[in-house]
């Protein structure tokens, strides 16, 4: 900074106050001075970069996290395209537990600088922490894809080309409306970090301007204001191996009432519909299974958690998930069904008026042969739509027809 400047003795108190230690001061000089004369930024950036991260390292040890995350905004405010001070304010949002907020610093310092080393190294330790490794295994399941994308182009040639995307993770459902003919499609993904990789996958794919992305919970989108009218088709992957566990039934009754054009009466099987939903619907199954691995699974110290009454061992059965997730065919020892497979329930994601969620139900099962109930195995068949189907079925070994079969079971634990 010149010394004929105005504001120069605040330059030379800020040097002080640097050289002194006294970081929080010499902070507050060099935001003075970045805001009253803009052009002495550049000047003052290695020196405001030096104050910054001795003073946030001064707040975060006396634990005033307010009075950091100010801090931390102040400095982005002033400095929107310093790689450094990115970095750095993403590697204090992690240290908060910010991680969606931290991500979109390393983010923003790769474009800034796509040769960051830091910022590559910190975004990919982020992401494996916050991308789930079974989006991986999914991504690279070429049948499933493959059926996906036979069932959303089916659709649109029948003319639900108006395309809502619910959960929209990478995009791959949204680019398979795209590359079908879809004449507009819209992607929504509530978390931070899955909706920021799915904008750089479609940029990466030349397909940025042809799906209108919304960084929300499909419930919460308003007709008119995040999307200017009602859909014809919803695509969704929101199951898990259990089916529900994601809110699928819940995501689908709110689009039917609130983002998907009315259809005609269902009862009317002349009138053709105008919206539609893939998955088209979903049949559960289950069969009673023993099974040595699954037992020793759920045992603590070799008695089983419903037959101790031992208060501690109580305490962690009630933090056990009501299921795991196993793919029976590769269980050690093998497992012997004990019953013959039995259809559950069903669900028609067409028809919100069929989900009755709050079902009853009870059966009789007959025993194939002696043996020791060691858990209930339950599988789905998801109907994409009427004649392709994916399972998640433990029997099934090859693909028949257009049947398309995941192989990862859900056990409920006896």
């Amino acid at each position: 900074m010149q010394a004929n400047s105005r504001y120069f003795q605040h330059f030379q108190a800020a040097k002080n106050c640097l050289r002194r230690e006294k970081y929080g001061d010499a902070l507050a000089h060099f935001v003075f001075l970045a805001n009253v004369e803009p052009s002495s930024k550049d000047v003052l950036e290695e020196d405001f970069i030096v104050a910054l991260r001795h003073w946030t390292e001064v707040l975060e040890c006396h634990g005033e996290l307010d009075k950091l995350m100010v801090c931390l905004q102040q400095a982005l405010k002033l400095y929107p395209q310093s790689e450094i001070i990115l970095t750095n304010t993403g590697a204090n949002l992690l240290k908060l537990g910010l991680t969606d907020e931290a991500v979109s610093c390393f983010r923003r310092a790769l474009y800034v600088n796509p040769r960051s080393i830091r910022a590559k190294e910190n975004l990919e330790n982020v992401a494996n922490m916050l991308v789930e490794r079974w989006h991986f295994r999914m991504l690279n399941d070429k049948k499933r894809n493959s059926a996906y994308k036979q069932a959303i182009c089916k659709a649109i040639d029948q003319g639900h080309d108006v395309v809502l995307d619910i959960g929209s993770g990478t995009g791959i459902l949204s680019m398979f409306a795209v590359q079908s003919g879809a004449r507009e499609v819209y992607g929504c993904e509530m978390s931070k970090t899955m909706f920021e990789m799915g904008q750089d996958v479609l940029k990466a794919n030349n397909m940025e301007e042809s799906v209108h992305t919304i960084h929300k919970k499909s419930t919460e989108i308003t007709i008119g204001q995040d999307i200017p009218e009602r859909v014809s088709l919803i695509v969704t992957e929101t199951v898990d191996c259990g089916l529900l566990g994601e809110g699928i039934l819940t995501t689908v009754e709110h689009a039917w009432a609130h983002l998907l054009m009315p259809s005609p009466d269902l009862h009317n099987t002349n009138a053709k519909p105008v919206s539609k939903v893939i998955p088209g619907g979903a049949v559960v199954y289950a069969m009673a299974i023993m099974c040595d691995d699954i037992r020793n699974q759920t045992s603590i110290g070799g008695e089983r958690m419903e037959q101790t009454s031992d208060t501690a061992s109580s305490g962690i059965r009630d933090q056990l998930e009501p299921y795991s997730t196993e793919c029976l065919n590769r269980l050690r020892g093998g497992f012997i069904p004990l019953s013959h497979p039995f259809k559950v329930t069903e669900y028609d994601f067409n028809n919100p008026d069929s989900f009755n969620k709050d079902r009853n139900l009870s059966f009789e099962i007959p025993a194939m042969c002696d043996g020791r109930v060691d858990a209930i195995a339950t599988w789905f068949d998801l109907q994409l739509d009427e004649e392709i189907t994916l399972s998640t079925g433990p029997m099934m070994i090859h693909s028949v027809g257009s049947r398309q079969f995941f192989q990862f079971t859900q056990l409920l634990v006896i």
